[in-house]
């Protein structure tokens, strides 16, 4: 299963010609993988990281990192292996680049899920399935696309949760077939006691997909020893056994040597072996405790940084809300400012503008006072250019009565003009040299030239016009 896991770090590479580049970290690394030299592919990968970090190269750093955190996680190093994720974390920081951040997030999953935590898994993959939808290439989709359901199918697996096992197999079935899909099909088939036949020939469809003596291919072999296990042929299931400890061995997988060391176990007890089912027995409790050891260690690492993201999220949660609030108080700030600004400006010109109307006021006041002592002594005299003195006085309401009835006689105006003088009837009698009775006659006459009630005051009317 190694160079299954490997190539994603091929298909990542860019080119960048230097003494060390990105292409040749990635393939050097596959290379020793191949032939099981993980110390060598460690080794190679740090005095990368060390020329990159000198050339201050973000792509070389960011691959190495995850090359390291990819060994270390491959050979149970858990707690080495999310160190350098983080690292990786903390250089794209806000770096959307498809191919890191898939590859970023695939890592994380598959720590978690070899730790057992399974959600955290799921929800890492689920990130790097949503970076790879952004991935040009078609050959780095599919891989990172496969290979990120094939976990989460293993997670579902582990959790029981059918209806999603059988969703991540069909995605998988959909996108490639692998020894990986087929050995898990073989080994529901095994757990749920039928079918076994169909079991044997899954696992010979997946021993058939792998080239070389790799971890892919121990992974067939250890299901190889359940199935004869089940069939009890213990010679057999230790054959199958003892193949698969050798491959892992190599790969230095504690979890994997811990598990067949147990599978072995029960084998000899088939077989009625007492000293070696202890032996085997003992052998997988020491490896065992080393790994809860390790994992404890590792999860602790784990929760800390989720509680550290959560401060984070948090953190960003309070820092948006404070800016907001800021944003808001700003701008009703200078809402208000504005608003009292305007108003002030607005009463300026208010004002200016009473004042000048106050100005015209007056000086009409003044124009009007001298018009109207002009025009009284005229009516009093009787003088012929009364009415024409009164027009030019008083133009708006000479105008206004035209309007309400343009064939008012000349007698008609000059008692309108009377009237708009505030004169009485006993005054508008003595200019006239009238009597009474006339002037209301005249009075009665006009209001019905001007068409008014008789119970309108046509005093009143004449001051409103």
């Amino acid at each position: 299963m190694k160079k299954i896991l490997f190539i994603f770090l091929l298909l990542g590479a860019k080119m960048y010609c230097q003494k060390y580049t990105v292409p040749e970290l990635h393939k050097v690394t596959i290379d020793n993988v191949d032939k099981n030299r993980m110390d060598a592919a460690l080794d190679y990968n740090t005095k990368a990281l060390k020329f990159f970090q000198e050339e201050n190269n973000k792509e070389g750093i960011i691959s190495a990192y995850t090359n390291i955190g990819n060994l270390l996680s491959t050979m149970n190093m858990h707690e080495e292996s999310l160190y350098y994720l983080d690292k990786v974390k903390d250089e794209l920081g806000n770096d959307k680049d498809p191919i890191m951040n898939t590859r970023l997030y695939y890592e994380y999953g598959r720590n978690y899920s070899t730790l057992g935590l399974f959600k955290q898994s799921n929800e890492n993959l689920d990130k790097a399935l949503k970076f790879a939808k952004n991935i040009k290439e078609s050959k780095r989709k599919t891989f990172y696309t496969y290979y990120s359901y094939s976990w989460k199918w293993n997670n579902f697996d582990m959790m029981n949760e059918v209806d999603s096992v059988y969703s991540m197999q069909k995605k998988s079935a959909r996108i490639m077939q692998s020894s990986l899909a087929y050995t898990r099909i073989a080994e529901r088939f095994m757990r749920e006691k039928k079918h076994l036949d169909s079991a044997e020939i899954y696992l010979n469809k997946a021993i058939a997909l792998t080239a070389h003596e790799n971890d892919e291919r121990a992974t067939v072999y250890l299901y190889f020893g359940d199935l004869y296990l089940e069939k009890n042929d213990y010679n057999k299931a230790l054959e199958y056994y003892s193949r698969a400890l050798i491959i892992y061995e190599r790969f230095k997988r504690k979890i994997n040597i811990a598990t067949v060391y147990e599978k072995i176990s029960n084998a000899y007890k088939g077989l009625h072996d007492i000293e070696k089912t202890n032996e085997y027995l003992e052998k997988h409790k020491l490896v065992n405790d080393s790994i809860k050891t390790s994992e404890k260690k590792s999860i602790n690492i784990i929760l800390q940084n989720l509680l550290k993201e959560k401060e984070k999220e948090e953190k960003e949660k309070r820092r948006n809300l404070y800016i907001m609030i800021i944003g808001i108080i700003t701008a009703s700030f200078f809402a208000i400012y504005y608003i009292i600004k305007l108003y002030k400006r607005t009463q300026q010109k208010k004002d200016i503008i009473i004042q000048e109307k106050l100005k015209e006021t007056e000086s009409l006041r003044k124009k009007i006072g001298i018009s109207f002592d002009e025009v009284m002594t005229l009516a009093k005299s009787r003088d012929p250019f009364f009415l024409t003195r009164f027009k030019e006085a008083y133009p708006d309401f000479f105008d206004s009565l035209m309007e309400a009835n343009s064939n008012l006689s000349q007698g008609d105006v000059r008692l309108c003009a009377y009237l708009r003088l505030d004169l009485t009837s006993k005054e508008i009698a003595i200019f006239d040299n009238i009597t009474l009775r006339s002037v209301d006659t005249k009075k009665y006459r006009l209001k019905k030239k001007l068409n008014l009630s008789t119970e309108e005051d046509l005093a009143k009317w004449i001051a409103d016009l």
